[in-house]
C-alpha cells in the first residue's frame, strides 16, 4: 500500500511539474509579444491619391474617409490580436522590426471592397 501511495505522489509531482513548465512556456510566449511596424503615412497617402481620382461629392468623400479610417483601425486591431504583437508606426522605429504595411494595406483594401460590393 505504501508503494502505491509513493507512486501516486510521484505521478502527481510529475504532472504538477509538467503543468508548471507548460504554464511558464505559455506565459513567456504571450507575455513577450513581438514588435512590428506599419507605414501609416504611405497607407493614408495611397488612399488619399485613390480617392482624389474618384469623381464623388464632398459628402461621399467624407463617408469614404470614415470607412477607410474604420477599415484601417479594424485591420490593425485584427492583426495585433491574431499575431499577438505590438504595432508601432514605422516613423517611430529606427530599425529591427518586421514591416507589416503590405498585409495591413491588403486587409484595408479587402474591408473597403466588402462595404462597396453587394
Amino acid at each position: 500500500m505504501r508503494s502505491h501511495k509513493h507512486d501516486l505522489y510521484a505521478l502527481l509531482a510529475l504532472l504538477l511539474w509538467v503543468a508548471t513548465i507548460g504554464a511558464s512556456v505559455a506565459i513567456q510566449r504571450y507575455a513577450d509579444p513581438s514588435i512590428v511596424s506599419v507605414d501609416v503615412r504611405s497607407t493614408i497617402d495611397a488612399f488619399t491619391k485613390q480617392s482624389a481620382e474618384q469623381k464623388i461629392s464632398n459628402t461621399q468623400r467624407e463617408q469614404l474617409a470614415e470607412r477607410f479610417s474604420q477599415a484601417l483601425d479594424a485591420s490593425l486591431q485584427e492583426y495585433q490580436t491574431k499575431h499577438r504583437v505590438i504595432i508601432l508606426v514605422k516613423a517611430a522605429v529606427i530599425s529591427g522590426t518586421k514591416d507589416i504595411t503590405p498585409q495591413i494595406q491588403q486587409s484595408v483594401s479587402a474591408k473597403m471592397r466588402q462595404v462597396t460590393e453587394p
